[in-house]
This record gives C-alpha cells, structure tokens and sequence, in this order.
C-alpha cells in the first residue's frame, strides 16, 4: 500500500520483475485505472528504467479515502501483466490530532476503508470516546486523561502525548463494541424461509458476524496481556494504519483452526 496527502503530487514505482521471465522485459502500459475515478488522478505513466516497473505520477485524492490501484502492461514475451494495490490518503498534519488519527485507525480495523463509508467520522469519533472511558478505567496508563462524553474530547491528546498503547488499546476496544453491534443486530433479524426448493437463511450471516465480534475480543485481551507485560511493540503495531487490520485477521484465523 502506498500513502500520500492530498496537496502532495508524488511519483510511485510498482515493480513487476518478480513476475517476469529471464531477459524479459515491459514493452508497453496498456492501462492504468483508479478507482473511485475522479479524486485521485495520474499525471503521467512511464515505463521504469531496466523495463521491469512502471512510474506512476499521482495528484490529489481525498483525505481520509482509500483508492484501488490496477496497472496492465504488455512484456516482450507476449505476457499481460496485471497490477494491484491501493493508496491512502493520509491527512496533511503532523499527527497531533486524536480524532483525526484514530478515526483512520479504527476505520481500518473495522475494514471501513472505502467510500462510500458504513460509519461517519463523528460516530467513529463518539465510540472511540466511549472506549477511551472504559479502557482508562480498566486500565493504568502513565498518562492521566481526562475522557469527556459530553463534548467528545480526550485529554491531553493522546496523538500529542504520543501513547501509542493507549491510541492502540481504544482503537480495539471501539472496534468490539462495532463488531458486536452488528451481531446483535444481525442475530435480531435472521430468518429462514423456504418457499419449495428456494430457501432464504441470514442465519450465517449472524454467525459470521458472531465469529468477527469474538475476533475482536480475543485480538483486545491479547493486547492487555501484552501491554501489561510491557510488550512495547504492541501501540506501534496497531497504530500504524497499514499494520491494524492484522490485529483482527490473526484473531480470525484462531477462530478458524
């Protein structure tokens, strides 16, 4: 995954000599698409020296929104080549604002990366609030805040401090009451209704959604234990916003063996 800000133009090199053959070579670009089109927009495309990568220019793009990258080019064996990735577009600050950063973060846990978004900014910023208390009082941080439900505010800023335990810890713990809403939700309206040989059943669908909530869970208590024995890897992992949806995933894959 690639990064930039929005007022940035910036060049990004993808790399396809992995998947070409000895001697072979990119001869032509064949296309290159971004999706959601619009924002985000490539100035130039070019082949990269030695003929086994692509230049990319990019400007724009939206803060806060993730786009899906895809390069198509021609080699000199006949092959077509396809590219994937994606880039973020970071905000364009210092990272010294809680309710910017860990909306993002939380944004990835949760998989809520695309537009058009599932969850608002505030209402992201409102459950991590609500995760802030209840995580400041189960647990002891070396930074004293002071958690406002009322106006939505942590303080001191978190981002600011920096404490990256902290930011990481609220961020899973916002996550588990968003899995566990959707379960609930999800288990109040399953049905299964058979009309002859068609059958419509939501109940997997409940299931799934139980399964991400336990997920959730395991992958916070996990993180206690790990910040309670002074893991100091812990902040940074969930922190950064390309890293935080492993958190999850690895919870997943427990649940599955």
């Amino acid at each position: 995954m690639f990064t930039k800000q929005s007022s940035e133009t910036i060049n990004i090199t993808i790399d396809f000599s992995s998947t070409l053959g000895v001697a072979e070579t990119i001869t032509t670009i064949s296309s290159t698409t971004i999706t959601p089109s619009g924002a985000l927009a490539v100035g130039s495309s070019a082949i990269a020296a030695g003929n086994q990568g692509v230049i990319l220019n990019l400007t724009g793009g939206t803060t806060g929104s993730y786009y899906a990258i895809d390069i198509k080019v021609n080699t000199s064996s006949g092959q077509i080549l396809v590219y994937n990735d994606h880039i973020f577009i970071q905000p364009a600050m210092s990272f010294s604002s809680w309710d910017s950063v860990m909306v993002i973060i939380l944004r990835d846990i949760i998989g809520d990366m695309l537009l058009p978004y599932q969850y608002t900014n505030t209402s992201l910023k409102s459950i991590l609030v609500t995760a802030a208390m209840m995580t400041n009082r189960e647990l002891h941080f070396g930074t004293s805040y002071t958690i406002d439900m009322g106006n939505n505010t942590i303080s001191p800023d978190p981002v600011g401090v920096p404490d990256h335990d902290f930011i990481g810890l609220v961020c899973l713990k916002a996550a588990i009451f968003i899995a566990d809403g959707e379960y609930r939700n999800a288990a109040r309206t399953a049905i299964v209704h058979r009309d002859g040989p068609a059958q419509i059943d939501t109940k997997g669908i409940a299931e799934n959604l139980k399964n991400v909530a336990k997920a959730a869970l395991e992958a916070y208590q996990k993180a206690v234990l790990d910040y309670q024995f002074g893991d100091g890897s812990l902040g940074r992992s969930i922190v950064s916003p390309y890293n935080a949806m492993v958190v999850l995933s690895r919870g997943l894959e427990s649940n599955s063996k």
